[in-house]
């Protein structure tokens, strides 16, 4: 059986209010975050799971008063630099996931000229929806080019296996087009969860989303908890 390892690498961290963090959390409860790229490799070539913020100025404008500490990228952390810190050619990566498609999760997807851009359908599909609208949560950055230029790049997943040892399921909550990335380690099976762990804008969905995490999981990787890097210096599956 094909298994991989799985890395996280911090690309900006911040202090999120609590009622940001939790349904019913208190505001001026401090809740550490970190933003994660995630970088697998076992197969053929190197996967990227979600590939960070670029401006970070942006992003504390967008977050405004959510934050008891704004967001900080410290040296090293951007996302060439994570890539050149894991020996990873940009050019070389087969296939990038999006958990989601908020600012902090798909900026830079511009670094990998060559990936596969693998994105949950009926997200996917809601999001040019709302575009119509001038709703949408995508930033034009992305969802322009994915409509209009990378037609050939994308996949639009459900609930499949996109390589082998690797699957998605669509989970919802957080945002129309969330979904989880399930991998296949030597530790067993891991699963990447993205934000719906960690926000209650739909509670049925979440709740739905984390029972099935729960248990199909042999190793949980939220995507904002610092303990991550604590549980795991060394990856998963190495």
């Amino acid at each position: 059986m094909l298994t991989y390892t799985i890395r996280a690498y911090r690309t900006a961290e911040l202090v999120l209010r609590g009622n940001h963090a939790f349904d019913g959390g208190n505001r001026n409860e401090p809740w550490p975050y970190v933003m994660f790229v995630w970088i697998i490799t076992g197969g053929d070539k190197p996967i990227v799971v979600d590939t960070g913020p670029k401006d970070i100025d942006e992003i504390n404008r967008g977050l405004g008063d959510m934050c008891i500490e704004p967001v900080v990228q410290r040296e090293g952390e951007d996302i060439r630099a994570i890539l050149a810190r894991a020996h990873v050619d940009p050019a070389d990566v087969s296939h990038v996931f999006f958990t989601h498609m908020h600012y902090d999760h798909v900026s830079n997807i511009d670094v990998f000229p060559n990936a596969y851009i693998v994105v949950d359908h009926h997200g996917y599909e809601e999001a040019l929806r709302r575009l119509d609208l001038g709703l949408c949560w995508v930033p034009g950055e992305v969802i322009f080019p994915m409509r209009d230029q990378w037609q050939d790049r994308l996949i639009l997943v459900e609930d499949q296996e996109v390589l082998p040892g690797i699957r998605t399921f669509h989970v919802g909550g957080h945002t129309p087009c969330s979904m989880a990335i399930s991998v296949q380690t030597a530790q067993g099976k891991a699963i990447i969860t993205g934000d719906v762990v960690s926000l209650y804008e739909n509670r049925d969905e979440v709740m739905a989303a984390m029972r099935r995490i729960r248990d199909e999981a042999n190793i949980i990787l939220p995507s904002h908890d610092p303990k991550v890097l604590e549980r795991f210096p060394r990856g998963i599956g190495t």
